[in-house]
């Protein structure tokens, strides 16, 4: 009921913002003024509105499009997302230093970010480790355990996570991931038929800290090197996360390029948290046309 009110509502704002543009300009050429002064007063006249956006997007909310499925099943490619840029900071759009501290990132967050390895690049990935967080992965069972950081070790609790199996994995989402796969120019021909015909998809609800969100993960896989991290002597891999660092991961766990990549993820290079879908299109590559997928606008987990 939520999602339906907010897909009217963002529908009835764009048509309104649509008329008013259009009477606005109409009105402001009917005038008995030259050209160049017409031109000067649309100009004078929308540059609030301009200013109004700009400080918009550069501090409340800025909109994305996934273009990758590294977060299947929570985001699909061609959902175009909110995100709120403070949430955890305010920066100034040019620079981005921090102008002031909002909150700090909690396990489970969907977070956008600045790629540390080149900060031209935005990333968007969930905060599984907190500074200080011990980080257990288990590449056979694709289960995670977090110890979080203490002063009195023996006593120190492990976070509860939990993982569910969901009987019916989406079919869609299946589909998607076996064609996202097969478009990765570092997996070989003979990795991408292996994967087409024999990779099994299941999709897992996994609750961190009672954060609940699904994932999901395949029998199988290959990294980006094309080293196979199943075959590790220590199934286990471990990290400690550092002071005013961050350890993300995809949702899409053996699809995703990560901190279990390319290591932590800096503070200063968070952007905001990830919280709605606006829009979702779905194309097919290379192909037209497209479709809108409505049932995808709402919030995310």
């Amino acid at each position: 009921m939520i999602n339906l009110i907010y897909k009217f509502l963002l529908l009835g704002i764009s048509i309104i913002v649509v008329i008013y543009s259009f009477n606005f300009i109409r009105h402001q050429l009917n005038k008995n003024y030259s050209k160049k002064k017409q031109l000067l007063e649309i100009i004078k006249s929308m540059l609030p509105i301009f200013i109004i956006v700009l400080f918009f997007r550069s501090f409340i909310y800025e909109p994305f499009k996934i273009s990758s499925g590294s977060m299947i099943p929570t985001l699909l490619t061609g959902d175009y997302i909110l995100v709120k840029k403070f949430a955890y900071n305010i920066q100034d759009p040019i620079f981005h230093f921090t102008l002031i501290k909002m909150n700090l990132p909690k396990r489970g967050d969907v977070a956008v970010f600045r790629y540390p390895k080149n900060t031209k690049l935005n990333y968007i990935k969930r905060i599984i480790g907190l500074p200080g967080d011990k980080i257990i992965y288990d590449t056979q069972n694709k289960k995670l355990k977090i110890i979080p950081s203490c002063i009195n070790l023996k006593s120190c609790p492990v976070i509860n996570i939990t993982y569910k199996n969901i009987n019916q994995t989406n079919k869609n989402i299946n589909i998607l991931c076996k064609e996202e796969f097969n478009t990765f120019q570092n997996h070989s021909k003979i990795q991408k038929k292996l994967f087409k015909y024999f990779f099994y998809l299941q999709e897992l609800q996994e609750n961190i800290d009672h954060h609940q969100h699904n994932i999901l993960v395949l029998n199988y896989f290959f990294n980006h090197n094309n080293h196979n991290l199943t075959n590790q002597k220590n199934q286990n891999q471990v990290w400690i996360v550092p002071k005013n660092k961050y350890f993300v991961m995809g949702d899409n766990r053996d699809n995703s390029f990560d901190s279990r990549f390319w290591g932590f993820l800096p503070e200063k290079n968070l952007i905001g948290k990830a919280t709605h879908i606006w829009m979702s299109i779905k194309k097919t590559y290379n192909l037209w046309p497209f479709s809108f997928r409505f049932l995808r606008i709402g919030k995310i987990n």
